[in-house]
């Protein structure tokens, strides 16, 4: 398997390919927003159904307020808790992004990865990218680079290597705010009896079904 730097995986996103890059829970796989035909592919290397939306990864709040609406409590929930292994579900702005991202009531789910590699990246690709595991439908999440060695040639794999301490093994959760609640749609890398307490500070209340 070759593996890219971080400047050519970038690139390799900016001309319109898939990569697979790590995050601070698993192995995303990634391409930018506004390319429908790298989106479409994808759901083809997943085997993903296309009603069943993806996530995109932004560099920070600024960014997210270009694709969602944010009030200003929103917008201090976000500033609580990114970057970090949170994503937040919010009304979508009419962007001309790839169709099958947003979800079919019209939001979208966003995250903001701490992870070194990331926060380096996000800041040399031209938009904010897919954020979705790495691995078949169904099957679950790459932990590790040695656990994509099933993904097409095409994409490009990000070269990095984790320090012990700081491989995860669950997805990021995942949150949806509706005025004052907040649904837990996902649970994740943040546990709700750790967010609950934080999330009651900014005057939400929790719904965990």
């Amino acid at each position: 398997m070759k593996l890219f730097n971080i400047v050519d995986t970038a690139e390799a996103v900016n001309k319109g390919a898939v990569i697979a890059y790590p995050t601070e829970t698993v192995w995303g796989l990634g391409a930018s927003i506004f390319n429908q035909q790298a989106v479409d592919e994808i759901f083809k290397i997943k085997g993903r159904d296309v009603n069943q939306a993806l996530s995109v990864l932004v560099r920070d709040v600024e960014m997210a307020k270009t694709l969602v609406m944010l009030n200003q409590k929103e917008k201090r929930l976000l500033k609580s808790f990114w970057p970090g292994p949170v994503s937040f579900i919010f009304p979508a702005l009419d962007k001309k992004i790839a169709t099958a991202l947003g979800s079919h009531d019209g939001t979208l789910c966003l995250r903001c990865s701490h992870h070194d590699w990331i926060k380096r990246f996000i800041l040399l690709v031209e938009s904010p990218i897919v954020s979705t595991s790495a691995n078949l439908s169904g099957k679950p999440p790459a932990q590790d680079v040695k656990a994509l060695d099933w993904l097409p040639e095409e994409v490009k794999v990000a070269d990095w290597q984790p320090e012990a301490d700081n491989v995860r093994s669950l997805p990021s959760t995942i949150l949806k705010t509706n005025g004052n609640e907040i649904q837990v749609i996902r649970k994740g890398a943040w546990s709700v009896e750790k967010l609950i307490p934080l999330l009651e500070k900014l005057d939400y209340t929790v719904i965990d079904n």
